[in-house]
């Protein structure tokens, strides 16, 4: 019979059973200490039976450790409570014994989301971490073996990964980072898991469209002009991450640019142009950790493009599959169902302005469809010329923008503009 001690904050009591040594033993256990740090074993042979002279184990207890970020050792004892040390012979005579401690090495762990510095992470769960898993999730970066990827794919948290790493992935380190989640032990795929691909992933079943969507707005540009494509998400309150690419058609189009929407403001953004000479480009996006988009239809992108001057019609601007993994995430790194939806981009010639006298003023108009270009003035002169916008209201009628001027005497010149 005997007890053992141990330190409760590094060892958690898991079970116990008969050494090798011990076979066919009957065993006793008193756990009811054990989240004290005491565990009690009393074990017995069959009668007239006696252990094997030599080295025997008698039983191999296990334990679960605490998660650990640097090597630490343990020490394990004998006491007497709850049961107490004593040898005894076949008659139930006590013989004379000695009990030594012994050390328990517990090595310390790797862990889901550290990733940095890389490669082998440094066992603390910061905000680089949530960069660099970011930059994984919008493929600027991706890991170079094995251990990477399965500290790098830390959702979703219950199985340590799905072998995917992908915007949730982001949301997931983002909670490490925040310590909303606690440090969890790494495990999961090693590498990337084949499969049919992230086509639209998160559709839901087939036939059937998501409430929640992302959707392309339909714009008009003017040739060899640079306007702004518009990308809103028809939000339920529950989204806090996206991943989504966008498509056009590079010969029409060049990319100028793209800023966080009215409702993404507090947002982080990662852009992948790795593709674009194909016309392809890839977008991650987070808000803060721990909070969502409000519901309703939300502006989250404005994505600039140039109309090139061979450019003439209607051109789609779509998504796609690459270079990014299309994904919806909530705040806890769960997949959302999400429909997507392309949008159009009408290319018209630049538009002219039209200049007429009324009586006493000056009519200035322009095409409808043009609503982003103002009308400027200058006073004539030697150059440089001073160009500002005008002060009159715009107005719309008969399909297009109108603005009324008066007459001062003074020589002016008219132009339209984009700002």
């Amino acid at each position: 019979g005997f007890s053992l001690n141990f330190a409760p904050s590094r060892l958690t009591y898991a079970g116990i059973n008969l050494g090798s040594g011990a076979s066919g033993a009957t065993m006793l256990v008193n756990h009811t200490q054990t989240g004290s740090g005491t565990l009690g074993v009393a074990l017995s042979l069959s009668a007239a039976n006696t252990f094997t002279s030599g080295t025997q184990a008698v039983v191999e207890v296990a334990f679960t450790t605490a998660v650990l970020t640097s090597n630490a050792t343990t020490v394990m004892s004998f006491g007497d409570s709850p049961v107490v040390r004593q040898i005894s012979d076949v008659a139930g005579s006590a013989l004379s014994g000695s009990y030594a401690p012994g050390t328990v090495s517990i090595a310390a762990g790797e862990f889901e989301g550290d990733v940095s510095p890389r490669p082998a992470g440094d066992r603390s769960l910061t905000i680089t971490d949530w960069v660099l898993v970011g930059r994984y999730a919008a493929r600027l970066d991706y890991p170079t073996n094995a251990s990477e990827f399965q500290r790098a794919d830390c959702a979703p948290r219950n199985v340590k990964g799905d072998g995917h790493i992908t915007v949730r992935d982001w949301v997931q380190a983002g909670r490490y980072a925040a310590g909303l989640d606690p440090m969890t032990i790494v495990g999961g795929p090693t590498n990337e898991v084949l499969g049919p691909g992230f086509a639209l992933r998160g559709m839901g079943p087939a036939g059937v469209q998501p409430t929640r969507k992302l959707q392309v707005v339909n714009a008009v540009l003017a040739q060899n002009q640079t306007g702004t494509v518009r990308v809103n998400l028809t939000s339920l309150g529950d989204e806090n991450a996206l991943g989504f690419n966008l498509s056009f058609d590079p010969a029409m189009f060049s990319y100028a640019g793209v800023s966080l929407g009215s409702a993404a403001s507090a947002g982080t953004l990662n852009v992948n142009t790795n593709q674009l000479s194909s016309g392809r480009l890839g977008f991650v996006l987070a808000l803060p950790t721990d909070t969502n988009f409000v519901a309703g239809t939300r502006e989250v992108l404005k994505v600039n493009l140039r109309a090139t001057a061979g450019s003439l019609g209607s051109y789609p601007v779509s998504f796609t599959n690459q270079p990014v993994p299309t994904e919806v995430s909530d705040k806890t790194a769960t997949v959302l169902a999400a429909g997507y939806v392309n949008g159009t981009v009408v290319v018209n010639p630049a538009p002219t302005l039209q200049i007429t006298r009324a009586g006493p003023d000056i009519v200035l108009a322009w095409p409808l469809w043009a609503s982003n270009f103002v009308a400027q003035a200058a006073d004539a002169g030697l150059p440089p010329v001073t160009w500002t916008n005008v002060a009159g209201t715009v107005v719309v009628s008969n399909a297009e923008n109108v603005v009324t001027l008066p007459i001062t005497g003074a020589t002016k010149f008219y132009r339209l503009s984009i700002p």
